[in-house]
C-alpha cells in the first residue's frame, strides 16, 4: 500500500504526494554545502540505493547520475555525482560504480558534519 502525504508548496496550495514524491519536494530549496570522498559501492552499503535521476532535468540539464536523499536531525542532505557522470558527459562521463567525490546537499552545512559523522563512524565500526 502506498503512503499519500500533504504537502503544502510554495505558493501555499495544499496538495497531497506520495512518499517518492514528497522527497523531491524537500529537496527543492538544498544546495552544496560540501562534499565527500567515498566508493559508490560504499554509499550504497550505508544509506542503500540511490535515486536513479536519469530522466530527472534540472533547467533543462541532466547534471547529475544518482541522488541519495537522507533526512538527518539537522535537516534534509543529498549526496550526488555532479557533472562527471554519463548523463552529462555522455560516453565520455564515468560510470557511477567509479565516482568517488560527491556532493552533499542540503540547507545548512551541518548536515555535511552530520553525513560525515555516519559515514566514517560506520566505517570504523566494521
Amino acid at each position: 500500500m502506498k503512503n499519500n502525504f500533504k504537502y503544502i508548496t510554495y505558493k501555499s496550495r495544499v496538495v497531497e504526494v506520495d512518499e517518492e514524491q514528497l522527497r523531491d519536494c524537500l529537496v527543492q530549496g538544498t544546495s552544496l554545502k560540501g562534499t565527500i570522498t567515498n566508493s559508490y559501492k560504499k554509499l550504497v552499503e550505508i544509506f542503500g540505493k540511490p535515486k536513479d535521476i536519469s530522466n530527472f532535468s534540472v533547467l533543462g540539464t541532466i547534471k547529475c547520475d544518482v541522488e541519495w536523499i537522507i533526512f538527518t536531525t539537522q535537516g534534509i542532505a543529498t549526496i550526488y555525482n555532479y557533472k562527471d557522470g554519463k548523463n552529462y558527459l555522455g560516453k565520455e562521463g564515468k560510470k557511477v560504480e567509479d565516482i568517488k567525490e560527491w556532493h552533499i546537499g542540503g540547507r545548512n552545512k551541518e548536515v555535511v558534519d552530520e553525513i560525515l559523522r555516519a559515514v566514517y563512524t560506520i566505517i570504523k565500526i566494521r
